[in-house]
């Protein structure tokens, strides 16, 4: 969190805290609400593939937006019908 000017010192009680830098800045959050896959992140995990934690949170977020495009185009086709 060094290198952010902007910075989650406190989470919505929607949002769950799921990594804590020691100085205490909030540095994961995610969505607890019903519906779409929302996570938020400190870091950039797609500069940084050979972190285990940074490519599975990118491959969750390809798997989401990939579920998600499906889900849509399902939708579009039942309402062309």
């Amino acid at each position: 969190t060094e290198i952010y000017t902007l910075s989650l010192h406190d989470a919505l009680p929607i949002l769950k805290v799921t990594a804590e830098a020691p100085d205490g800045i909030i540095e994961a959050v995610e969505w607890t609400g019903a519906g779409d896959w929302v996570t938020a992140v400190q870091w950039h995990p797609e500069r940084n593939m050979d972190d285990p934690l940074s490519a599975g949170l990118f491959r969750e977020f390809a798997a989401a937006a990939k579920e998600h495009k499906l889900q849509a185009t399902q939708k579009l086709e039942m309402a062309r019908k």
